[in-house]
C-alpha cells in the first residue's frame, strides 16, 4: 500500500517513518509538512492512505483532507493528533476521515487503524469527543 505522511513535526515524522518501514506491505511515497504541500504533491493521486496531523501550518489536516478527497476520492485518510480535546468525531467523519489515532497511542493503535480502514471499516478511539460543546 502506498502511504503519504503529513505532519509538521520532523522528530515525529522520523519516528513514524522508522516504525512504518518495518512493514513490508507499506511503501512511503511522500512526506509533507503541511496540507498545502500535500495538495501540491505529485504523488497524491497514487496514494492509498494518508496519515495526517490535524494541526499544521498554512493548511490544516481537516481542510487538506476535504480538498484531497474532492480530487481523489479513492484515498483513505487517518487523522493523527495529540489534541484529544480538538478531535471531534462528527467533524472528522464529515471531512472524510476513515479513522483517527491519538499520538500517545500511536504505536499500539495504528496497526489496527490501518487494517480496519484499508478493509473498509471506520476506526476511531472510544474516547473521541462526539460533538463540540
Amino acid at each position: 500500500m502506498k502511504v503519504i505522511l503529513a505532519d509538521d513535526n520532523e522528530k515525529f515524522l522520523e519516528g513514524l517513518r522508522f516504525y512504518l518501514r518495518k512493514s513490508k506491505d507499506i511503501e512511503i511515497i511522500a512526506e509533507v509538512r503541511n496540507g498545502l504541500e500535500l495538495l501540491n504533491n505529485e504523488n497524491l493521486a497514487l496514494a492509498d492512505l494518508v496519515l495526517i496531523d490535524l494541526e499544521m501550518p498554512q493548511v490544516g489536516g481537516i481542510e487538506a483532507t476535504r480538498k484531497a478527497l474532492w480530487l481523489y476520492p479513492h484515498i483513505r485518510f487517518i487523522a493523527i493528533t495529540m489534541y484529544t480535546d480538538k478531535a471531534y468525531l462528527k467533524t472528522l467523519v464529515e471531512a472524510g476521515f476513515k479513522g483517527c489515532v491519538f499520538k500517545d497511542e500511536l504505536y499500539t493503535d495504528l496497526p489496527v487503524a490501518i487494517y480496519d480502514v484499508m478493509h473498509g471499516k471506520y476506526h476511531f478511539p472510544p474516547d473521541i469527543l462526539v460533538q463540540e460543546d
